[in-house]
């Protein structure tokens, strides 16, 4: 999917730290302090991994 987005869903628009605390809640784990250093590294993990690719931004999501 595209992020940044915005959720029709919660009329809101969604961060992608938003979107990783948001998959830490739904597998029911303790969901990391914003910001926190595990979600800095999957998202540094993330952007290295999407090196080269297109950015479509923002995204709509339902």
């Amino acid at each position: 999917g595209y992020w940044p987005a915005y959720r029709v869903s919660s009329g809101t628009f969604w961060t992608m730290q938003r979107r990783l605390n948001d998959c830490y809640r739904q597998q029911r784990f303790p969901e990391p302090i914003y910001i926190s250093e595990d979600t800095i590294a999957v998202s540094m993990y993330m952007a290295v991994n999407a090196k080269g690719g297109t950015m479509n931004a923002p995204g709509l999501k339902r």
